[in-house]
């Protein structure tokens, strides 16, 4: 058995004091995603009923609303610091026998090379595509220079900001009204052609 070190018995004495404080801040952030998650999935209701043709709607059994993963395990059994908390607003469609979908989300994620929040939109078809790397790159092209923003395999367009010391809710909203200004409209506009 492999002796603790000095750190870790720290660590396992003032543990319950830790929890209790990621506790405490990751409710006190979702309270604030809480909201903006509920204004971006009027924002986006409102946007498909103003379109008479829209057919997309809200899918309640994909909802993730404050999902959190504390801690990854890789297949080394190789436990890795990792901490996230999701919000997914899905919205489907089905024609044809052939279901259109996306995912509309803001999320929190920290690990080793992260600490970021940030707003997604993911094309989740299946065997159809809403979009192609044109929309997504002519959206990316909108989202204002203050904003990280990229293209990556799990969610197809996001743009967010690293957490840091000046974090305030401010910028959470700042970054919400954005996103839905240059991502979510134009992207239903393009939904609508």
């Amino acid at each position: 058995m492999q002796e603790l070190s000095l750190l870790n018995k720290k660590c396992l004495t003032n543990m319950p004091m830790m929890l209790d404080i990621i506790a405490i801040t990751t409710n006190n952030l979702k309270k604030s995603f809480d909201s903006v998650y509920d204004n971006i999935k009027i924002y986006i209701q409102r946007l498909l009923e103003s379109d008479m043709k829209s057919h997309f709607l809200f899918d309640n059994k994909y909802v993730e609303r404050g999902k959190m993963i504390c801690l990854e395990e890789n297949e080394g059994d190789i436990v890795r610091p990792w901490l996230s908390i999701s919000y997914k607003l899905p919205f489907t469609y089905l024609c044809r026998k052939k279901e259109y979908a996306f995912d509309a989300g803001l999320e929190y994620v920290v690990n080793e090379d992260y600490n970021v929040i940030r707003f997604y939109l993911s094309d989740i078809s299946y065997n159809c595509i809403l979009w192609d790397d044109i929309v997504k790159d002519n959206l990316l092209k909108q989202i204002p220079a203050r904003w990280q923003k990229g293209k990556d395999e799990n969610c197809d367009i996001y743009m967010g900001f690293e957490v840091d010391n000046s974090f305030e809710e401010e910028k959470l909203l700042q970054c919400s009204n954005d996103y839905k200004e240059y991502v979510l409209k134009p992207f239903i506009e393009h939904l609508k052609i």
